[in-house]
């Protein structure tokens, strides 16, 4: 049988209720995987990957929205 706890605590004036499960319940079960499924993923996989990320389509705007709070705060 799955050990589950309940308890009661408070956070933020509110009181709130909530069920503490095992992780063992919460893993998933095994499963059986084909070898036509792997090698489906490994060609899906093979055929996503890339070795370079240069391009128009890869920009960095955190770094030059960054830059710019930086600037403003100097």
């Amino acid at each position: 049988m799955a050990l589950e706890r309940s308890a009661k605590y408070a956070w933020s004036c509110r009181e709130r209720l909530y069920l503490h499960r095992s992780p063992q319940e919460l893993a998933p079960g095994a499963v059986e995987i084909s070898e036509d499924e792997i090698e489906g993923a490994q060609a899906l996989i093979d055929h996503m990957t890339r070795d370079s990320l240069e391009g128009g389509e890869f920009v960095d705007h955190y770094t030059d929205a960054l830059a710019e709070v930086i600037q403003a705060a100097l």
